[in-house]
């Protein structure tokens, strides 16, 4: 749906893979890619990488999207990780996201058509982009390690 506006718009996804089950849904992936037409323009890499260099990758791209199915998880490591690219996040509306909503687009529901919307929207209009960016930036340094553990050694020290 994006291509058409954005003809060079591509999905480079860095995945966790847990074994058969996660090898077969990235199979499906794939086989929809090709279906659709567009698999060209979709990467998805299931090795371990540091930290820093999937932050330096997502610093590469325009849109950081998150489109988490609905969860109990309490946090995930990613929604902290993607702010620390400075980069424009759209999420979906799981309650795992609570802590970048300020600094996030939460879609309003969990389909295509929002994600869609979402991203349009950012890469439409550069001074979103960038304000999403400053606020990213802003938010990674308020919770960088460094204070976190400030904040967490303030505490004890009563």
């Amino acid at each position: 749906a994006l291509r058409k506006e954005f003809p060079g718009v591509h999905y480079a996804g860095w995945h966790a893979s847990y074994g058969e089950e996660s090898d077969r849904h990235f199979a499906e992936c794939m086989e929809e890619a090709v279906r659709l037409g567009v698999a060209d323009a979709v990467e998805i890499d299931t090795r371990f990488h540091a930290l820093e260099d999937v932050v330096a990758e997502l610093q590469r791209a325009d849109v950081i999207l998150l489109p988490y199915e609905p969860s109990s998880e309490g946090a995930s490591a990613a929604v902290n990780v993607a702010p620390g690219a400075e980069r424009p996040v759209i999420v979906s509306p799981s309650d795992i996201f609570r802590p970048v909503s300020g600094v996030a687009r939460m879609v309003d529901s969990h389909e295509l058509r929002q994600y869609v919307q979402a991203a349009s929207d950012i890469l439409r209009n550069p001074g979103l982009a960038s304000d999403m960016s400053s606020r990213a930036r802003e938010w990674a340094a308020t919770n960088s390690y460094q204070n976190a553990a400030t904040r967490i050694l303030s505490l004890t020290a009563t």
